[in-house]
């Protein structure tokens, strides 16, 4: 058995952040690590819009995945709720959740969605990821300039 490469590349539904919310918008993102720079392409569905970032990997303040509710499906429910479409809602809002990895960098934030059987992969991207910010933040070591002189006899 040999071993496991570690997942460079990943790609799901594109999301964006309004507000305090995240939601998903119609489009992919592609997330791929490139040496010291986190790769990405996002596509909105069309292709009408599309943009490709590099984010040094130093920049990265946080990965975060997160699973939670589809708030806008609770309010719908509220506002409707005297029309029994309103409650069908309510109870989607209760049994449906969705899940997002985020990875925040100063002014960026990339939202991925993806679907729960593909949770494993995205737990081996972020792990990698986290790898290697911490390698490419790590000090490196300067040769003292003192050590280098030659000696004197």
């Amino acid at each position: 058995m040999g071993t496991q490469q570690p997942l460079t590349k990943i790609q799901g539904t594109l999301g964006t952040s309004v507000g305090s919310l995240i939601v998903p918008r119609w489009g992919t993102i592609t997330l791929e690590l490139q040496g010291h720079l986190l790769y990405s392409q996002q596509e909105s569905i069309f292709a009408l819009e599309s943009t490709k970032s590099y984010t040094v990997l130093s920049k990265i303040d946080s990965v975060e995945i997160v699973s939670g509710r589809i708030w806008w499906l609770l309010w719908l429910g509220l506002i409707t709720s005297f029309l029994l479409l309103g409650i069908l809602f309510i109870i989607a809002f209760f049994l449906i959740k969705q899940e997002w990895l985020l990875i925040v960098s100063g002014r960026t934030t990339y939202v991925l969605f993806f679907r729960r059987n593909n949770r494993q992969n995205i737990q081996q991207f972020a792990q990698n990821l986290l790898t290697q910010i911490r390698i490419n933040s790590a000090p490196r070591t300067q040769p003292n300039p003192k050590n280098l002189s030659p000696k004197k006899v």
